[in-house]
């Protein structure tokens, strides 16, 4: 069944996103092809960027999301942001499974934060808002996350995302079969760079694990 999102009016003109909705996933404990490219990837990312700083250009895309509602992103890091200080480190990135990897793999390549949640763990109709007062989640080893003033997707059971970090109840498992992934840009990101991005992304998910799509749009 398609998932229903919306924006909330009040960060209409903060956010815009761009969503995909696969179908028939065949998550594995890894793909060797994947973690190749990965490979790849990230040896390019350390040739091409010698400090974060190098792709400020591109990751203040993100960060101004949260200097809008008023966060410093060098404290609370957008998840792309946190990748590619990994890989310029040249520290291991955490293999999770094939879609998780997937996730990592797109992000890194568009340094723009993803979301990526189970389908069957997500209740109701969706909703992107700011975090209200005592809101937040478990997160995916992490503890609590608080998302009060944040941008966060909520359902009819609250938050589960942001664009810093996901929780542990729409985590994709092994048992994972419909997922949702979720681009999280400026209200003014140009609409054709957008769509080019989820393009990219449904390409290299349907590469690594032979699915269906159910939706894709922008919002």
């Amino acid at each position: 069944m398609e998932i229903k999102i919306a924006i909330e009016n009040r960060v209409k003109n903060i956010v815009k996103l761009g969503v995909i909705q696969f179908t028939k996933l065949k998550v594995t404990s890894k793909n060797d092809l994947l973690l190749a490219d990965l490979e790849i990837l990230s040896s390019e990312l350390r040739a091409k960027y010698l400090s974060p700083a190098d792709a400020m250009d591109r990751l203040n895309i993100t960060r101004s999301l949260y200097q809008k509602i008023g966060l410093d992103p060098t404290k609370t890091r957008p998840s792309s942001e946190a990748l590619l200080r990994r890989v310029l480190k040249s520290n291991p990135l955490y293999q999770i499974n094939s879609l998780v990897d997937t996730c990592n793999f797109c992000s890194l390549q568009l340094l723009l934060s993803l979301g990526l949640y189970d389908v069957s763990k997500v209740f109701g109709n969706v909703h992107l808002r700011l975090g209200r007062e005592n809101e937040g989640y478990e997160g995916i080893r992490k503890e609590f996350i608080n998302v009060k003033q944040r941008l966060t997707l909520a359902d009819e059971v609250g938050p589960f995302g942001n664009p810093s970090a996901d929780s542990a109840r729409t985590m994709i498992t092994g048992k994972t079969t419909d997922a949702l992934f979720v681009v999280f840009v400026p209200a003014d990101y140009p609409v054709d760079e957008l769509q080019n991005n989820v393009a990219f992304i449904e390409e290299k998910v349907k590469q690594y694990h032979n699915c269906e799509t159910i939706m894709k749009k922008l919002l």
